[in-house]
């Protein structure tokens, strides 16, 4: 939906109230006014930007990126618009947009370096969102940097229940994984699970958390540790039902991702179900504008080592949409 469209939606603006006066015979002014003529005040910056929360909390990422949108042309000040430009930026990275995304948290770290400095909570946001969509670019050495300094100042700013420290270690842990250093990844998802596990067991059940023991399964996995991946594979997608649900891409991708764990061990009637059902699910959050014309699995050899050219060339030709597993 198109920022205009949703304009229309969330800014139900009435018409501009008039009043025609008249002279009578009296000289008593006569105002034609109705209650449904009352303007309406414009929705503010932070009912805006809330609302984007809310609805990619929902899953629904399309309309959060409208009301996304929405609240950076509310955005007035620079701490209002360098969180405008993180929040869009991130929505349109997950979104798959990482052109948008890329430019947008740039021009948000920049906003943010300018105004609060590169010691500043608020540079540790941006800096830990533009470290994943770099490291998503296969950017490693900037994304690290970036993820590394991420995690510096939140250690050395440390909110209350330290969760802005578990989100930037988990980022750092993904950049090393991805890089190969799995024994390095996995201590610092560690590190992260053990901030989260503070909590009593009815309270992890949030998208950081379970997203957090994906990554760990995933590296377990790599690793060859599982017993201990398929634990936490458990754990995670446990986590990731209750918050942010089942219709939410990240549930569908973990999913995918504990698919191709059961493959790697032998369990082919369960990873077919789970594959059943995260394609399922991506069709519906897809919605009809894109259908799957079919669905192809491919395994490599190891997932230490390179795919055979002749393999990516065959998966380049067959595809539109490509799901890898962290690491390949």
């Amino acid at each position: 939906m198109s920022a205009s469209s949703a304009t229309a939606t969330w800014w139900p603006w009435a018409a501009n109230a008039s009043a025609t006066a008249a002279a009578c015979a009296a000289a008593v002014w006569l105002a034609c006014l109705t209650p449904a003529s009352a303007q309406q005040p414009a929705p503010d910056w932070a009912s805006l930007d809330q609302r984007a929360a809310s609805l990619y909390a929902a899953g629904d990422l399309p309309h959060a990126i409208d009301a996304a949108h929405l609240a950076l042309r509310a955005a007035v000040s620079p701490r209002e618009r360098g969180r405008s430009l993180d929040r869009l930026g991130f929505l349109h990275y997950t979104s798959g947009d990482l052109t948008a995304g890329e430019k947008e948290l740039r021009e948000s770290l920049q906003i943010r370096q300018d105004a609060f400095g590169t010691d500043s909570l608020e540079y540790a946001e941006t800096a830990n969102d533009l470290a994943m969509l770099l490291r998503d670019l296969r950017h490693m050495d900037e994304a690290r940097t970036l993820a590394v300094r991420a995690v510096a100042i939140r250690e050395q700013q440390p909110d209350a229940s330290g969760f802005l420290l578990a989100e930037s270690l988990d980022t750092l842990g993904t950049i090393d994984g991805l890089s190969g250093d799995y024994g390095g990844a996995a201590t610092t998802f560690e590190r992260a699970l053990a901030i989260h596990e503070r909590r009593p067991d009815a309270e992890r059940a949030t998208e950081e958390y379970g997203t957090l023991c994906i990554n760990l399964a995933g590296t377990y996995q790599r690793l060859g540790k599982y017993a201990i991946a398929e634990a936490a594979f458990h754990k995670g997608l446990s986590a990731l039902r209750v918050k942010p649900g089942t219709a939410h891409p990240a549930y569908a991708a973990s999913l995918l991702a504990f698919a191709a764990f059961e493959v790697e061990t032998g369990k082919y009637v369960e990873a077919e179900r789970l594959y059943d059902e995260g394609v399922r699910l991506l069709k519906a959050e897809l919605g009809e504008q894109h259908r799957f014309a079919a669905v192809h699995y491919y395994k490599k050899e190891s997932f230490s080592k390179f795919a055979d050219p002749a393999l990516l060339a065959q998966i380049v030709a067959e595809n539109d949409i490509v799901l890898t597993a962290i690491g390949d």
